[in-house]
């Protein structure tokens, strides 16, 4: 499974062109009105005779945009469970001196790969 092309399918959903893997940098006035920017781990969770059984990959989104937009929020909570990632929850993590015009909200989905 490529964890990364199916993070980069669901948030194109939402998001069309308007989401990043890592925090971008952006040029004077190139910043989206509307953005999300995700981070992603993974560790083994079920071993069993040496072997690693299953992963669980966690995905952090950062959705960021002038107000807060509970109904985007929705959706992306939405577009993750679709594909069976487990919404773990979210919080504003705006940081008004980083993001002055901009909130931030932060979204933690996981998902379970086990191996056939």
């Amino acid at each position: 499974m490529d964890i990364y092309a199916l993070t980069d399918k669901i948030l194109g959903e939402v998001f069309d062109d308007s989401f990043f893997r890592g925090m971008p940098e952006f040029g004077e006035n190139d910043e989206p009105d509307v953005y999300a920017v995700y981070t992603l781990r993974e560790k083994p969770s079920f071993h069993a005779s040496d072997t690693n059984l299953a992963k669980t990959y966690w995905v952090e989104v950062s959705v960021f945009s002038a107000l807060a937009e509970p109904t985007l929020y929705e959706q992306v909570e939405d577009a993750f469970s679709d594909r069976d990632f487990m919404y773990d929850g979210g919080t504003d993590a705006g940081n008004k001196n980083i993001y002055p015009y901009k909130t931030q909200y932060v979204m933690d989905f996981t998902l379970d790969v086990y191996k056939n």
